[in-house]
């Protein structure tokens, strides 16, 4: 099948103080390597880069990465240019991430991979969650106030994110993990520069950053919130990289963040204790399998139930024929089905979650249950019961020159900031916001709807994704199918409108991006379905953290245009 590439505008439009200054003058320099002042400048260069819109894609025959961050694409191929693979180069730039984006991720957040090892063929998945605490009852946590639990001490959880980390690396990684910390530790002990994205999200929630010491000295000077283009500074999150570098789990899990992490939380009125943390585990699981016009479909399965979402999807989307009607965002037939589809299996999971009773993974996953449910896809599309809220992650994918593949997601789960408590200079994630998918039994992990998940041809991966946000399993479905049904490669697909998870702002309407088809929204309207009609490249579509193998071995991705990322090759 023919590939079409689109062609892209050069450097997001940027303003010329803003440009690299190679390109201003209209040369291109040769940028020495290993120094201080190169590390600046690249860092620099790259900072100003973190916009939103229009994104060119990258090709190669060797390693690729795709982020939400410049600097983190770019760590990731620094990594794998000084030896490590795919899964060391995944884990660097996961630890730059939570240095460079705080609005999406944190060390008290989750870490998940799933990983394919190309010598071995095999693929797997590592759960880095979080837990309930021991002390979690179930009447305590209705449906009703989980939102409102979110604000408080009472939906901190025990983070998992370090926990994957570790866990992955000792399953996957090659190099030292004081390698792969060095560069984290640098941007938070020298700063990097905020981009538009970043400083909005602090300015929302300045109000409640500013409630803690660690807040204020972070994001404020002298009572005045950070400004755009200046360096967000974070000493006491270098401090404790540092320590997980040297000391790994004996600090974070077994040690003095575990004790701080507990006091600050207890003493806010929380819930999290020591023996939580000492008891913690990563979970290292087979992935969720199933197929697609010939491709199997690996990707991650329950409590990280997504992937077994994008699997019953995928299964669905079989029995129909996408390619008679043309691309979802240009035919009526095509969107109303992707809608139907995605809504049938995603309020399905949340009505049986919710009610603590859920069909049998096997029985979901049938070829003659599929075909049934398939046949009762009519109408208008299904709906959840409430909106989700609002979201915080981050997703990356790597591709090293071997064919492993990492495939990451790790996250704040929820809104950053939300219980203004810190601990150590780090931001205490509200994780319990997951909790709407079903509270978890005492210890155990929460349910997160997540979508790290790989395609193959003939044993070879051939698609690997993932994104963020309440529209994340929207966003994999319709960039997959635009690849894999119609030949685009990701520079294309991500340009394209999109529809997504339900609004935020209008309770029972799905988000679609306002210059999609207007004729195909009246036609779907018709049905009964309400739409929160938003911006072009709304940046609450997720961001499609992709990455595609042609069959000549060529590795194609695009930084998404509804986040401040890049693809970088090696």
């Amino acid at each position: 099948m023919k590939r079409r590439h689109f062609l892209s505008a050069g450097l997001m439009g940027l303003p010329a103080w803003m440009l690299p200054v190679d390109v201003r003058a209209g040369s291109l320099r040769v940028i020495r390597h290993g120094t201080d002042d190169d590390f600046t400048e690249t860092r620099k260069r790259l900072s100003a880069e973190a916009q939103f819109g229009q994104k060119k894609g990258v090709n190669g025959k060797k390693g690729i990465a795709v982020s939400s961050h410049p600097l983190v694409s770019h760590e990731a191929v620094k990594i794998l240019e000084a030896g490590g693979n795919a899964a060391d180069a995944a884990l660097a730039a996961s630890m730059v991430q939570a240095v460079v984006e705080p609005h999406m991720t944190t060390l008290t957040g989750v870490f998940s991979m799933l990983y394919h090892d190309a010598a071995k063929g095999k693929t797997t998945h590592v759960n880095g969650s979080c837990n309930a605490p021991l002390a979690t009852k179930r009447e305590d946590f209705p449906l009703a106030k989980i939102t409102a639990l979110a604000g408080t001490a009472k939906g901190a959880l025990v983070p998992g994110f370090w926990g994957g980390f570790e866990t992955a690396h000792k399953q996957f990684g090659r190099l030292p993990i004081k390698k792969l910390t060095q560069s984290a530790i640098r941007y938070a002990r020298e700063g990097f520069e905020v981009n538009p994205f970043l400083w909005g999200e602090i300015f929302e929630a300045a109000d409640k950053i500013a409630a803690s010491d660690d807040g204020r000295e972070i994001y404020f000077r002298d009572k005045g919130l950070i400004r755009p283009g200046e360096l967000l500074v974070q000493r006491k999150l270098a401090d404790v990289i540092t320590r997980l570098s040297e000391e790994e789990s004996r600090y974070f899990y077994h040690g003095e963040f575990a004790r701080n992490y507990c006091k600050t939380v207890q003493a806010a009125g929380g819930i999290v204790t020591e023996e939580d943390f000492a008891r913690y585990e990563a979970m290292i699981q087979e992935p969720v399998e199933g197929t697609f016009r010939g491709y199997t479909i690996k990707a991650s399965p329950a409590p990280d139930y997504g992937g077994e979402l994008l699997v019953e999807m995928f299964q669905l989307a079989e029995l129909f024929d996408f390619s008679k009607y043309g691309p979802i965002c240009r035919s009526y037939e095509s969107t109303l089905k992707a809608m139907q589809i995605i809504g049938e299996v995603i309020s399905t999971h949340y009505r049986e979650h919710l009610a603590y009773k859920v069909t049998p993974l096997e029985t979901r996953l049938s070829k003659s249950f599929t075909a049934e449910r398939f046949a009762r896809l009519k109408g208008k599309p299904m709906t959840i019961l409430d909106p989700p809220p609002k979201p915080g992650s981050n997703h990356l994918t790597v591709v090293d020159k071997d064919g492993n593949v990492a495939t990451v997601l790790h996250s704040v789960m929820s809104m950053p900031w939300s219980n203004t408590l810190f601990t150590d200079g780090v931001s205490i994630c509200a994780a319990v916001l997951h909790y709407a998918s079903g509270v978890p039994d005492p210890g155990q992990r929460i349910q997160a709807r997540i979508g790290p998940n790989i395609f193959f041809k003939d044993g070879k991966p051939l698609l690997a994704s993932g994104s963020p946000s309440v529209s994340l399993l929207d966003n994999i479905f319709q960039n997959t199918i635009n690849i894999l049904d119609f030949g685009m490669v990701p520079e294309e697909s991500v340009h394209l409108p999109r529809f997504g998870g339900y609004s935020l702002n209008k309770p029972g309407s799905l988000l679609i991006e306002n210059d999609y088809d207007p004729d195909i929204i009246k036609g779907i309207e018709k049905l009964g379905i309400n739409f929160d009609k938003v911006r072009p490249w709304q940046f609450h579509m997720g961001s499609f953290e992709g990455v595609y193998i042609d069959p000549a071995g060529t590795r194609h991705a695009c930084g998404d245009p509804r986040r401040a990322g890049q693809a970088k090759v090696q």
